[in-house]
């Protein structure tokens, strides 16, 4: 062996490390877009029937936390170390910068903001779900 090479077992070993999985399977991701399609129901359920409740606070904090971020990362193809962090964080900053943006414009409603939220998300990950569906039909020749 000569320096600057390596043999081809190493060579895919520090590749695998190094690039790890190209993207989360698709069954979890299917099963990640219809909890998050639950979550969006459900809360906009318990938000047009008024009032409030445990169930709407957990619905609520749920679709904060993951929702929105997921609506975004689902359409997008990441590693599958990432891809449920970045839900997270995006998820907080979306509606962080859209609830600023609402009270700078002195136009705060939280539950307006929250329906509409639930509608766009309900959208992406359709868009999603469909698109994945799909790629995995064979094409015709």
């Amino acid at each position: 062996m000569t320096p600057g090479t390596t043999d081809g077992a190493a060579s895919r070993a520090v590749t695998a490390v190094v690039d790890g999985p190209t993207v989360a399977s698709r069954p979890v991701r299917d099963a990640l877009d219809v909890a998050s399609l639950f979550v969006i129901v459900t809360l906009l359920t318990l938000l047009f029937l008024g009032g409030s409740s445990p169930l709407r606070a957990v619905m609520a904090l749920a679709f904060t936390v993951f929702v929105p971020g997921w609506a975004v990362v689902s359409n997008l193809r990441i590693t599958r170390q990432v891809h449920v962090a970045l839900a997270v964080v995006l998820s907080l900053a979306i509606l962080g910068l859209v609830a600023t943006v609402l009270l700078w414009a002195h136009y705060w409603h939280p539950v307006g903001l929250g329906e509409v939220d639930c509608f766009i998300a309900f959208g992406l990950i359709v868009v999603s779900l469909f698109r994945r569906g799909r790629s995995r039909r064979p094409h015709k020749a």
